[in-house]
């Protein structure tokens, strides 16, 4: 029995350290934006991009996210800021910087149609306005530095990757936010990791920063593709990867700033809205991470009463492995100026996290759906537009050869839970 429960939390510790270890090296090994200063001086040229924002209700925070993307340097651009039926002099607000910069187009939306949720209607319709062969798609609370635009153009064209997303920075959450989404981010550096080194099963995108070629984006239809997508930016990574382009993601922690989680409350009602969708609205795929997280963490945790009580020694080396599995969080903090207590606490996160995702899922039951922005949308719309999170199965309605472009197989308005409109051509440029 005791050597039995000693293997088990052995098993349990390696896990704990694997992950920690893991999370460093994701972290060390993740690219970074090309500096303004190492481009070449040709490297860019030709090269547009249209930045599209999607803000509703965003008066006294988009303004700056706005300035930010007009003051890009190294790359032309247009910066096209979409308001989405706001109520809170938003598109005044958005007006008034158009009148004041040429290379600011404003487009105002007034009714959300059928079968879209906003924010994917919203960017659907400014890529339906966009001149630019990059697509760059930024949440309205991403502060960009001057050089990150051209610096991740510059990444996709070296590593001739279809889509570039970033990890950025965090303001400063507070100390128990920084625990919950310590854990949180240490998984996503791992996740980039892999993804960089074309993992043929993960994909990923972020909305705070996704970068993707004009006709990538039309091959796979754009936003009508993602209509129903409460996880948009992560999907858009999925759809590049289904149709055989590669992804790129890089560490913005010095190129991006976003507000994201500032407290413990606001990171589990962050969760409220994309718990289950992250989860791809799967019980099987519930149940089975919960298991894992009651197995692996609550064997760690506990592990020094089932040393005191069965002679399990173990149980020690189990609880000690967690320290070791806040390293990446650790390196974070050292990084950004964030609590280093926070970061030590950070395998608590994961229970946090878990918390959310259930408390996400109960909340999606019984209200029938999510909330999102003040519009409702029920589960059954959003569960009959899910794709399958394999990489390898085709979307509906296409065929994809490793070896070649995606090609659709009917009429593109046909495709099942799509309403895609034919591919735009290829290469669009702005004058």
């Amino acid at each position: 029995m005791v050597l039995s429960l000693n293997i088990a939390l052995g098993l349990v510790a390696a896990l704990w350290a694997w992950s920690g270890i893991k999370g460093l090296l994701a972290s060390r090994a993740m690219p970074t934006p090309v500096a303004l200063g190492d481009l070449g001086a040709d490297e860019l040229d030709g090269v547009f991009v249209s930045i599209i924002v999607a803000a509703r209700d965003e008066i006294g925070r988009v303004e700056e996210t706005i300035a930010r993307a007009l003051a890009q340097e190294g790359v032309r651009f247009e910066v096209i800021a979409v308001d989405d039926r706001s109520t809170d002099g938003t598109g005044e607000s958005l007006e008034t910087l158009a009148g004041a910069s040429p290379s600011l187009h404003v487009k105002h939306i007034e009714a959300l149609p059928d079968g879209w949720l906003g924010k994917c209607h919203a960017l659907h319709r400014g890529s339906e306005q966009a001149q630019g062969d990059w697509l760059l798609f930024l949440d309205a609370d991403t502060h960009l530095e001057p050089g990150a635009v051209a610096g991740a153009v510059a990444v996709a064209l070296r590593e001739r990757a279809d889509h570039v997303t970033m990890l950025p920075d965090v303001v400063r959450p507070t100390f128990w936010g920084q625990v919950a989404l310590g854990g949180f981010m240490g998984m996503m550096s791992d996740r980039a990791m892999k993804v960089n080194r074309d993992h043929p099963r993960l994909f990923m995108g972020i909305g705070a920063f996704n970068l993707v070629r004009a006709d990538t984006y039309h091959g796979f239809g754009g936003h009508r593709r993602l209509r129903m997508q409460v996880l948009d930016d992560m999907v858009l990574g999925l759809c590049v990867r289904k149709i055989g382009g590669t992804t790129r993601a890089l560490d913005g922690l010095k190129s991006a700033q976003i507000e994201y989680g500032l407290d413990l409350p606001s990171v589990i009602r962050l969760f409220e809205k994309n718990g289950y969708a992250a989860l791809n609205y799967s019980d099987p795929l519930l149940i089975a991470v919960s298991g894992v997280m009651l197995v692996v963490f609550g064997g760690a945790l506990l592990g020094p009463v089932m040393a005191l009580t069965t002679g399990a020694w173990a149980g020690w080396v189990a609880f000690g492995a967690l320290a070791v599995s806040s390293a990446p969080a650790v390196r974070l903090s050292r990084r950004v100026g964030a609590s280093l207590g926070a970061a030590l606490l950070t395998p608590l996160g994961f229970p946090l996290i878990w918390f959310a995702f259930m408390r996400s899922v109960a909340l999606t039951r019984r209200r029938g759906g999510i909330v999102w922005r003040e519009t409702f949308y029920s589960l059954k719309d959003l569960t009959a537009a899910r794709l399958s999170w394999r990489v390898g199965v085709s979307l509906p309605g296409m065929d994809v050869d490793a070896r070649s472009e995606p090609s659709l197989r009917s009429d593109p308005a046909s495709i099942p839970g799509a309403m895609i409109s034919a591919p735009a051509p290829p290469g669009r440029r702005g004058p």
